[in-house]
């Protein structure tokens, strides 16, 4: 009787009265397993009982509950199917909790056993086709399919979600063919045309992707139309016309999106009027607000925006409050409008608003950490809120005031990569963290702590494209990492790794001129003379020159390959032409070191006097100004310049 009114209340979207009878039914389960241990049918109950009792609880935003619910289930699910390999049912319950823990925290130790995902799908499809008359056999196919996709989704892979969503949402469309007025079995069509909507749309299936949505919008309409007085399919319409805005949004169309958007916003100010004491319709709308706002803000409509966030931020306090602070997702929203008017602010150019709203957005997200420490999504967030303070930082040439925040972000980042090894999300903002800290340690010269922190990077930027080969952003993080490590490594005399790095920029881009230059550039004048290789710089250098002839770094290059490889004359007719193409006034100074040595090697002295001396000038005026690694080449050319001279050695000069 318990378990029945509180499934009802849950229909109606009462869950905080829902969990208080779930309650109830668990405890007089737990007093009828103690007194009768060998009864099946009670554990069995007791097993539902908590599941219920985990989605009810998910639900409110309240995972660590939901989660140790779902746990203690599992538990007994074990026991009952060990004991009773061949019962369905209990087969069954443990096929349902396997996947309702996919939503929550234990789902990582699923995706580490090899299979896993693939086996509850199975098991789903074999007791469908082993009882085709039996529609729940069919729903629970296709409830797995959804709730399995959604965990592939989520780590990358999408491809195979794509496959999962489509399989469970043709046995959903059945369902609803041959029962249309069992609204469970529309619903569920509903979130799988969205899932799938969202896997095509990961794939740059633009077309495929607003297809499915529009689909789920209008199957969601009918849904909601059919059964208003079911506040869940109200808000599943607004909700799935919010996944299509988004959509929009992604693809460039934002004026379309706006007005979508705004339109979930209308239906769920509409339901709130109506049911006012309802809590769950309050939260997605706020949401929608949150989604507003960031549609408006592409559109730069930045007072607009901002109002949406601001209509978000009342609602979600008002939510905080009438929990108590204890839903995790309230606070997270109050936290992402800071966050999200913190990145309206920077646009605008109102920059100390800007990092006062970042820093706030820290500290509330911060706080929930410390509240919620077991849901690594908290901790995720607060990794994108640092990213977004430390991009503002820089921009102001402030970033080395970021450096607290920056700690503490890197210590979460760690950990959560080392928990979640398959979540791709968690990977990105790491690496994006250490090039971070190690940008900081570069400015204050600390050129080895900031040689480790790239290195890092780009170790785990390898890894990312190698487990996530399909999200073609990775190779753009990748790309990143690699060129802060040729960056940093010749500040600590670590050439090897240089080479390395650049190397590994032309094995990934081999038609891409700059690689190629790069390559050429530091096979030309590399202070390590053993890695040094004069005749292949020649050749990578005249591909570059050929692919962009008016290009002054490119001639630059190869002019300093030719020198060399020793033929002068033809270096010195090279620098000449990238002395008169450059715009730059370091690379002129560059090219005259350069020329210098190539004319002091043909014998016209009194060119390359005044070649150098004009060099030297301009480097001795400039060089406060100039970056560390570019005042570390020039300062080397001039050393060198001065030695095949017979000038006096120039003084070491202090790095910036």
């Amino acid at each position: 009787g318990a378990l029945a009114l509180g499934q009802i209340l849950l229909d109606q979207g009462r869950r905080r009265e829902a969990t208080d009878h779930f309650q109830q039914a668990i405890a007089t389960l737990q007093d009828l397993t103690r007194e009768f241990p060998g009864s099946a049918a009670f554990a069995a109950s007791l097993c539902r009982a908590y599941l219920n009792e985990s989605s009810v609880l998910s639900g409110q935003q309240r995972r660590a509950e939901s989660h140790q619910a779902a746990q203690a289930a599992i538990r007994i699910a074990e026991q009952l199917v060990r004991t009773y390999p061949m019962q369905l049912d209990y087969q069954t319950l443990y096929l349902k909790l396997h996947v309702n823990s996919i939503g929550v925290a234990g789902s990582a130790r699923l995706l580490r056993e090899p299979g896993a995902l693939e086996r509850i799908v199975d098991i789903a499809t074999q007791m469908a086709e082993r009882f085709p008359n039996l529609p729940d056999r069919r729903m629970e196919l296709a409830m797995v399919c959804n709730n399995v996709g959604v965990f592939e989704e989520q780590t990358g892979r999408w491809a195979q979600a794509e496959k999962t969503y489509t399989r469970g949402q043709l046995a959903a469309e059945r369902l609803v063919q041959d029962f249309p007025e069992i609204p469970e079995y529309r619903q569920t069509n509903v979130s799988l045309l969205r899932n799938l909507a969202d896997a095509r749309a990961l794939q740059d299936q633009k077309e495929s992707a607003e297809t499915a949505y529009r689909l789920a919008c209008k199957e969601a309409a009918a849904l909601a139309a059919a059964f208003p007085h079911l506040p869940d399919y109200r808000v599943e319409e607004a909700d799935t016309h919010g996944r299509l805005a988004k959509h929009l949004r992604k693809v460039a169309r934002a004026k379309e999106a706006v007005e979508i958007q705004r339109h979930g916003v209308a239906l769920l100010e509409a339901l709130v009027k109506e049911m006012p004491a309802l809590e769950a319709p309050k939260h997605y709308l706020a949401r929608a607000q949150f989604a507003l706002g960031n549609v408006l803000f592409d559109l730069k409509k930045f007072p607009e925006a901002l109002e949406g966030f601001r209509q978000c931020e009342q609602l979600a306090r008002e939510l905080v409050q009438a929990s108590e602070g204890k839903t995790a997702d309230y606070r997270g929203i109050v936290a992402h409008v800071s966050l999200n008017r913190g990145d309206v602010l920077a646009t605008s150019g109102q920059f100390a608003q800007a990092e006062k709203a970042f820093r706030e957005a820290f500290r509330l997200q911060d706080k929930i950490i410390a509240d919620f420490p077991d849901d690594p999504e908290h901790q995720s967030s607060l990794l994108r809120i640092i990213d977004h303070l430390c991009q503002l930082m820089n921009q102001l040439n402030r970033l080395p005031d970021a450096a607290p925040e920056l700690r503490r972000g890197l210590k979460v980042g760690e950990e959560l990569v080392k928990a979640f090894p398959n979540m791709p999300e968690y990977k990105d903002r790491l690496i994006t963290l250490l090039i971070a800290r190690g940008e900081i340690h570069f400015l204050a010269r600390e050129f080895p702590a900031s040689l480790k922190n790239m290195v890092r990077a780009w170790d785990l930027a390898e890894a990312l494209v190698a487990e996530f080969p399909q999200d073609t952003s990775h190779l753009k993080t990748r790309d990143w990492a690699i060129n802060n490590v040729c960056s940093v490594s010749p500040m600590t005399g670590d050439h090897g790794l240089e080479r390395r790095a650049i190397e590994r920029q032309l094995e990934l881009h081999p038609d891409d001129p700059s690689a190629m230059h790069d390559m050429a550039f530091f096979l030309a004048t590399c202070p390590d003379a053993g890695l040094r290789d004069p005749g292949r710089a020649v050749r990578l250098a005249r591909q570059t020159v050929a692919k962009a002839p008016k290009n002054a770094d490119y001639v630059e290059a190869l002019g300093a390959a030719y020198y060399r490889a020793g033929d002068w004359k033809a270096a010195a007719t090279e620098l000449r032409n990238a002395i008169t193409l450059t715009k730059e006034a370091h690379s002129l100074a560059s090219s005259r070191f350069l020329l210098a040595m190539t004319l002091g090697r043909l014998g016209e002295k009194e060119k390359a006097l005044e070649a150098y001396r004009w060099a030297a000038d301009w480097l001795q005026e400039n060089s406060a100004k100039l970056d560390p690694l570019v005042q570390a080449i020039l300062s080397r050319f001039q050393a060198e310049a001065a030695e095949v001279l017979g000038q006096p050695p120039p003084p070491k000069k202090k790095l910036n």
